[in-house]
């Protein structure tokens, strides 16, 4: 059973993820307080990708290395991190 899908080289969508463990903050907000939180370094624990404009700015979303999420998803207090963190271990 996939609860959050991993693709190639052991990576995670961080917006996949966010949307998953069901968090009750917007994206950006979400990742950079969690990035600052738990000292997550940039191209070692995740890697920005750009995603196509809709009109406005391009959408920003990051590949996440499976420990990264693994530890984003062991922090979150609701019964969506506690699915993950059952999946992941």
């Amino acid at each position: 059973m996939e609860l959050i899908k991993i693709y190639q080289g052991n990576l995670v969508s961080a917006k996949e993820l966010h949307a998953f463990l069901g968090v009750g903050r917007d994206f950006s907000t979400w990742f950079s307080q969690r990035v600052k939180r738990y000292s997550f370094i940039e191209k070692k624990d995740f890697t920005p990708i750009s995603g196509k404009s809709t009109g406005g700015r391009p959408s920003k979303d990051y590949a996440v290395t499976l420990s990264m999420a693994k530890q984003l998803a062991m922090v979150e207090n609701n019964d969506n991190g506690r699915a993950a963190r059952e999946y992941f271990i």
